[in-house]
């Protein structure tokens, strides 16, 4: 069973990034199958499951990640809007082969696309981005970006000033480049 502090140490988002390469190459081969989801409304928000299986090495994995999308549990409990877990299974022999936190894997996950779409699709030359939203994700986003680019500044944007400008002197001193707040 992984936390999300497990995750964030074991997985670099490098190795995110070529792991994703690798399965839209698997996907684009014919191997992989899905995904499926589905989900249902719950009294205070709403549930979903989402399922999918790749052939990597000769053998097949299969990933379920179920997440449960609670607004204001904040304010009731103290706890994420959404929680959720994955479970790999082993395709070829059914067993459970681990348990990841799905929030943490999910934004490295959604990091490492967005710095793989980068590297096919923006011009190759370009060293500044631009981020709007300075949450998790918005700090994910930057640092796969930084692996795959040679990012001179950056800007970011929030609906929270103050939020953008902490999140952008906190960049700035995680990437030793210039990442400034705009409004």
């Amino acid at each position: 069973i992984l936390s999300a502090r497990e995750i964030s140490r074991l997985l670099t988002i490098r190795e995110c990034i070529d792991a994703i390469a690798r399965t839209m190459c698997a996907h684009e081969a014919g191997r992989s199958r899905g995904p499926v989801s589905s989900g249902f409304p719950l009294p205070n928000g709403s549930v979903h499951a989402k399922m999918a299986a790749v052939e990597q090495g000769g053998r097949t994995f299969v990933a379920v990640k179920a997440n449960i999308n609670l607004p204001g549990n904040a304010a009731r409990r103290g706890r994420p809007t959404i929680q959720g877990a994955l479970i790999l299974l082993d395709g070829d022999d059914g067993r459970p082969l681990a348990m990841m936190d799905s929030i943490a894997l999910t934004s490295i996950r959604t990091a490492a696309v967005t710095a793989l779409a980068a590297t096919h699709l923006a011009v190759p030359d370009a060293q500044t981005i631009t981020v709007v939203g300075c949450g998790e994700l918005g700090e994910a986003e930057l640092r796969a970006l930084s692996q795959v680019r040679s990012l001179r500044r950056g800007f970011v944007l929030d609906v929270d000033a103050d939020k953008a400008a902490a999140f952008a002197r906190h960049m700035s001193a995680e990437l030793s480049r210039p990442i400034q707040a705009v409004t």
